[in-house]
C-alpha cells in the first residue's frame, strides 16, 4: 500500500461566519409570484477536524464535523425567514498550508416562519409546514492567512417536508457566499495522509436488498396520510476508497396516486405500482455512505410526475449485513417523500 503526504497544520478547533447573497428558484408559478429580489443569508458555524485513527480519516485528507446556525430573508411576505441548525461534514479536495477547496454537506432541521395556512397565509404554496428537514451543499476555496482563513464559493440551501404536509414544492436557495474562518487552540501537524490501492480502495461489488416505507400528504390540504413503499435491489462497487458506483430495480407502491388523479381531473392510473431502475454514486466514510441517485420509470401509469426520479440521503450498515437506508425521494426538484429503509447485503 503506497501512501502520499502533504504538510498542512490543523487546530483543534474553528469558528466561522458566513455571508451569502442568493435567490429562491422558481421552479413553479406559484414560486415566481412570490420572488421579490435577492435574498440575503447569514451563517455562523464551528468545525472540528477528525481524529485521524480511521482509514477514510486519512483517505479523505483529515475532514471536518462541523455545525451551522443558518439564517435567510426569504424576501416574500408569503415565507418571511427561514432558519436552521445542520451539522454536516467538510471535505477537503486540496489542501496544504495555503489555500485549500473543501466540498461541504449536511442534513438537519430549519424553520420557515410563514408556511401555508389555509386562513392568514393562502398564498404561501411553497411549504406547508413550519419545522421541515434542512440541506446544505457547498464548494468553496479558502486562502489561509496563519490562523485566519478566507473563503469565497457557492452553495445551495434546501428546504422541505418530503411532502408530509401540503403543500411542499420546496424552498432553493442558491448563492454565492464569503467567508472568514479562524482556528482556535494549539496548532498541529494535520495527518493527510492519503491511501491508495487495497483495503475499501478496490473492494468488491456489493449485492444487497432493501424495502422501505414514507408517508405523504396530496391535495386537498388536510386530507388525510397515505403511504409509500419500495422494494430496492441493487449492486455497488467502490472505487478508490471515496466513492462507490451503483446501479439497480426500483418497484414502487404509491398510494397517494389515485387522489392525485382525481384532485388532478384525470382517469385513476390502472395500477398503483411503478417500477424503475436507477445509477448513482456514493462517498464511503466507513460504515456510512452518502449516496445520491437519478433513475427512471419503466413501467408508470401515472405521467404527471414524469419519468425521471431521484434521491439523497444516506445508508448505514450495521454489523457485517444489515444496513439501515434514509433518503429524499424526488421527481427532479420537487420532492415526492421521505424514505426509511431496512435491508441485507448478500455479499
Amino acid at each position: 500500500m503506497a501512501s502520499l503526504s502533504v504538510a498542512a497544520q490543523q487546530a483543534d478547533f474553528n469558528l466561522g461566519a458566513r455571508a451569502g447573497y442568493g435567490y429562491l428558484i422558481a421552479h413553479h408559478d406559484n414560486l415566481k409570484r412570490m420572488v421579490d429580489g435577492h435574498i440575503p443569508s447569514i451563517e455562523l458555524y464551528y468545525e472540528r477536524v477528525v481524529s485521524g485513527r480511521q482509514a477514510w480519516h486519512r483517505s479523505y485528507k483529515s475532514p471536518s464535523w462541523g455545525m451551522s446556525f443558518y439564517a435567510a430573508d426569504l424576501r416574500a411576505e408569503e415565507l418571511g425567514n427561514a432558519f436552521a441548525l445542520t451539522p454536516y461534514l467538510l471535505l477537503p479536495l486540496t489542501f496544504d498550508d495555503r489555500q485549500s477547496l473543501d466540498l461541504r454537506f449536511g442534513w438537519g432541521l430549519g424553520v420557515v416562519t410563514h408556511p401555508f395556512d389555509k386562513e392568514t397565509n393562502y398564498k404561501g404554496h411553497a411549504i406547508g409546514s413550519t419545522v421541515n428537514v434542512h440541506m446544505l451543499l457547498g464548494l468553496e476555496y479558502r486562502r489561509h492567512f496563519g490562523r485566519t482563513s478566507i473563503g469565497v464559493g457557492l452553495g445551495i440551501n434546501h428546504l422541505s417536508n418530503g411532502a408530509f404536509r401540503v403543500p411542499n414544492l420546496g424552498v432553493n436557495l442558491p448563492a454565492v457566499q464569503l467567508s472568514v474562518r479562524r482556528e482556535i487552540g494549539t496548532r498541529q501537524p494535520a495527518d493527510t495522509t492519503g491511501f491508495r490501492g487495497g483495503g475499501i480502495a478496490n473492494g468488491p461489488q456489493r449485492l444487497f436488498a432493501y424495502a422501505t416505507v414514507g408517508i405523504k400528504e396530496t391535495f386537498p390540504v388536510n386530507s388525510g396520510k397515505h403511504m409509500a413503499y419500495a422494494l430496492v435491489v441493487a449492486a455497488t462497487k467502490p472505487f478508490g476508497g471515496k466513492i462507490q458506483l451503483e446501479g439497480g430495480l426500483d418497484v414502487f407502491h404509491n398510494t397517494s396516486l389515485e387522489q392525485r388523479a382525481q384532485e388532478d381531473g384525470q382517469e385513476p392510473p390502472s395500477t398503483l405500482t411503478q417500477a424503475g431502475v436507477h445509477v448513482g454514486g456514493g462517498l464511503m466514510l466507513r460504515k456510512l455512505t452518502i449516496i445520491w441517485q437519478a433513475g427512471v420509470y419503466v413501467f408508470n401509469s401515472f405521467s404527471e410526475d414524469g419519468m425521471v426520479f431521484n434521491r439523497v440521503g444516506f445508508r448505514h450498515t450495521i454489523g457485517q449485513r444489515w444496513l439501515v437506508n434514509f433518503t429524499l425521494k424526488t421527481h427532479l426538484a420537487t420532492a415526492d417523500h421521505f424514505e426509511l429503509g431496512f435491508g441485507y447485503r448478500f455479499r
